[in-house]
């Protein structure tokens, strides 16, 4: 399936936003630019669940197989760059090089991870692949006893359970933000989106975003933190609907900016935390002396300075791909 230069765009700003979860502007603006940003991985997850798509069922499940076995490449090498960073972020707090890792060896944080994807001390972000390893496993066994479609009726009821889990019974955060709550029903989603085609008009799309992000803040504000408001369905649905179907030109400003968001969101996405590490460690230290409102900046560039050389390798593999 063609590659779309909007959804490439929307691609980069949301990796912009899931550095701004991580590594937040202070007070209020934080918070609610957080609120906002939630929408990034719901939007990651419709966009795979989206290309996942195949009207023949063999070469969706061919198209699966290497999507799995893609993200395990992935995983190996976001637990290698967030060892890197942490060992040195351990290293100029003055601690041994592996004490991030050794004294969360145990029982209770491997039972977290199985359940619940969660590898916190490794790397904030890194759970997203694990779970996306486990959509992916499950989407194979739907396809091959061919109940994908009965498996759309879930997506609503797994998403009404992320928000009783989060908002309603107050639990953390990963109980409901893992492959079963999350990833899971924004696949599927993203799927069907696919599979149904036509939608409502734009006009109708643009009301239900500004009337889902409005939902958001209040929620924000009455609520305060969660990892997924009712807005935040509201918003990626509709950024993604909206995405899909605007072709941007690959020579506009806005093709640059999707260039972007194609070639840069998964490298940052992998990196952004083990230097929000660092940085903090340095800061921590007083070796460097820095606006907490330049922080979060500091992190987006020196996210995209340090993905670059991979971005470039990529760039030279995929066009001597197009030559040969």
């Amino acid at each position: 399936m063609k590659k779309n230069v909007t959804v490439d765009l929307v691609k980069g700003v949301a990796c912009i936003f899931v550095i701004l979860i991580h590594c937040r502007f202070p007070g209020a603006l934080g918070d609610y630019i957080a609120a906002i940003a939630r929408f990034a991985v719901p939007f990651f997850a419709l966009v795979t669940g989206y290309y996942s798509y195949d009207a023949d069922r063999g070469r969706c499940i061919a198209k699966t197989k290497a999507g799995l076995k893609k993200t395990g490449i992935l995983i190996a090498s976001g637990i290698m760059i967030s060892a890197i960073f942490n060992s040195i972020a351990s290293i100029v707090q003055g601690s041994g090089m592996l004490d991030w890792l050794f004294p969360n060896l145990t029982l209770k944080n491997a039972a977290k991870f199985i359940l619940f994807n969660r590898l916190l001390f490794v790397s904030w972000s890194i759970w997203y692949l694990f779970a996306l390893l486990y959509v992916y496993l499950v989407y194979i066994l739907l396809l091959k006893l061919n109940l994908v479609r009965f498996s759309y009726r879930l997506a609503p009821l797994l998403l009404f359970c992320n928000i009783i889990i989060q908002e309603v019974l107050d639990f953390p955060w990963y109980v409901a933000g893992n492959f079963l709550f999350t990833v899971l029903p924004f696949f599927l989603i993203g799927r069907w989106v696919n599979e149904k085609g036509a939608f409502p008009s734009r006009k109708l799309m643009y009301c239900i975003l500004i009337t889902s992000t409005s939902m958001v803040l209040f929620e924000q504000f009455m609520l305060g933190e969660s990892a997924l408001y009712i807005g935040t369905i509201g918003v990626a649905l509709t950024v993604f609907i909206l995405a899909k179907d605007d072709e941007l030109a690959e020579n506009t400003c806005a093709g640059y900016v999707g260039w972007l968001g194609r070639y840069y969101s998964m490298p940052v996405y992998l990196c952004h935390c083990g230097i929000i590490q660092v940085l903090n460690a340095l800061i921590e230290r007083g070796y460097v002396v820095i606006s907490p409102y330049m922080v979060p900046l500091v992190v987006i560039v020196a996210s995209m300075v340090i993905a670059t050389p991979y971005v470039l390798t990529r760039q030279k593999h995929c066009h001597r791909k197009v030559s040969a």
